[in-house]
């Protein structure tokens, strides 16, 4: 088993391989050329390859990127694949939920909160990945984004009643113990208050009308996190005043990706037209004008034309396998060829059954065969870079387990009592 790497340096290969493409010289000469005439097209990027793509992307002079992808699930599977060949942060800004009722939470809601702030505040991360139903929602304008926050601060005087009373005419829901965003519990001096854009609730302690202290906690154990000098309330709502869309938060010189722009249109063409109220919503060609006014590439499998600032990947997709291990292994050495393979599997204990079952490969005897844990939807072959990427389940042919982006929320059960239909269960 000496030929396959192991699960000590498992994903180096694939956090190695956005600088690679980086370096390659065709791909700066169309970077240059981009800075300068504004617009690129990057042609021949199949399946997971974008990931690859957008995380050099990430690396560029340019301090802003927006990726827009043709769906909310392109959205997610863009997402989980990214986080295997980058290291950094990024942000996302889904659609809001256009069914949703009020009777549960729309998360997306708040993650849209979260990322319009740290926009407003200059504070946001370099890479911001969204869907172009998500664009074509409009936006609170900064002026009303600032109106709807409150902040509060250790040592301010606040009125408790007319505290709770600004809580309940913004729609939080007052319940005996929080557990989801949206709702506050409030027991002598204390409120607890989950807003929207925070990843975890905060317990507000008053000494009469003073605030005496505010701590972030944990919902599960209850448990103080960390004591915050400061919080701020930000309450929107899906039927809030609305006039801008996504991009005017953006700076002038961002970077925007087009990821498929024909079936990005085609999508955003078949949203708004589902959509009888269009008042909370761009037109999808106004939109593509405004496309025009930043830095804008395009991603293509494959390009229709010849443009003049192209670059070629030169990625091939890879099909699924089938039969039996033995004939997985076989078919591992024929889509690895005399290139390198990382295998990616979703979870640290898949590693070593998959170094017991393909130790024996030719590519495994060669010491070309790498593993990394992480999530890759749809594996391909870079040829430029002498290497093949592709995840067990694509290789097992099974579906994906697909991680869910949204925060953890609500408390452990007590008992398999407690469980209604309905319900997930891990």
């Amino acid at each position: 088993m000496a030929g396959a790497s192991t699960q000590a340096n498992s994903n180096s290969r694939l956090l190695q391989l956005p600088s690679q493409l980086f370096r390659q010289t065709d791909f700066q000469r169309c970077l240059q050329r981009l800075a300068t005439e504004r617009t690129a097209t990057f042609d021949s990027v199949w399946g997971s390859a974008c990931a690859l793509l957008v995380a050099a992307l990430a690396t560029s002079e340019f301090l802003q990127l927006l990726v827009v992808c043709p769906t909310d699930q392109a959205l997610d599977d863009l997402s989980g694949d990214l986080e295997s060949f980058l290291s950094e942060a990024f942000d996302r800004f889904p659609a809001y939920d256009t069914s949703h009722t009020g009777d549960g939470v729309d998360l997306n809601l708040g993650d849209r909160t979260r990322v319009l702030k740290s926009l407003f505040a200059g504070q946001s991360k370099k890479l911001l990945l969204t869907s172009i139903q998500a664009l074509l929602q409009l936006v609170p304008a900064a002026t009303s984004l600032t109106s709807s926050s409150r902040r509060l601060a250790v040592g301010n005087r606040v009125d408790l009643d007319e505290f709770k009373q600004w809580l309940t005419a913004r729609g939080f829901h007052n319940t005996p113990a929080i557990e989801i965003p949206g709702e506050f519990s409030s027991r002598g001096g204390i409120v607890d208050v989950f807003a929207a854009d925070w990843s975890n609730p905060v317990r507000i302690e008053w000494f009469d009308n003073e605030v005496e202290s505010i701590r972030e906690f944990d919902i599960e154990t209850q448990r103080s996190i960390q004591p915050l000098p400061d919080i701020e309330l930000t309450v929107l709502t899906g039927s809030s005043d609305v006039s801008q869309t996504l991009l005017d938060y953006l700076d002038q010189n961002a970077l925007l990706v087009l990821v498929h722009p024909e079936e990005m249109e085609r999508h955003g063409q078949q949203f708004y037209q589902r959509h009888d109220d269009h008042t909370a919503l761009t037109e999808l060609s106004e939109l593509q004008k405004r496309f025009g006014q930043y830095v804008l590439a395009s991603v293509h499998e494959l390009a229709a034309g010849g443009f003049a600032n192209t670059y070629r990947m030169s990625s091939e997709s890879v099909p699924s396998f089938e039969g039996d291990s033995t004939e997985v292994r076989v078919q591992l050495d024929r889509v690895a060829q005399e290139h390198d393979a990382v295998v990616v599997a979703r979870v640290d204990g898949e590693i070593q059954r998959l170094i017991e079952l393909l130790h024996d490969t030719a590519t495994a005897k060669h010491g070309r065969l790498h593993f990394a844990v992480g999530c890759v939807q749809a594996g391909f072959r870079w040829l430029a870079g002498g290497v093949v990427v592709i995840g067990c389940d694509q290789m097992f042919h099974r579906g994906q387990l697909r991680r869910s982006p949204r925060r953890k929320l609500g408390k452990a059960i007590d008992s398999f009592l407690d469980l209604q239909p309905g319900d997930l269960v891990v």
